[in-house]
């Protein structure tokens, strides 16, 4: 029988494309209160940029992203799917 997870996350990740695609913004409250970016700030704009397939913008934001974003991405894809 499917375990719930299995079921739920990818539910979850496809909503959240579906918001973030829309106009749906990023939140950070380290950025929100200090005003400095956070590491993470340069990955979620990149996989922001990437969802509206601007892949130049992207590596702008955060070439580490493709370094090791790309292959873990794979990686828990080929795992989810094992």
């Amino acid at each position: 029988a499917p375990r719930p997870v299995g079921i739920l996350a990818p539910a979850l990740v496809v909503l959240v494309c579906r918001w973030l695609l829309r106009g749906g913004g990023l939140l950070c409250l380290f950025h929100e209160l200090p005003g400095l970016y956070c590491p993470g700030c340069g990955s979620g704009r990149a996989a922001l940029a990437l969802l509206h397939g601007h892949l130049w913008e992207a590596l702008g934001h955060n070439p580490l992203l493709f370094l090791l974003g790309v292959p873990c991405g794979v990686l828990l894809a080929r795992e989810y799917l094992r």
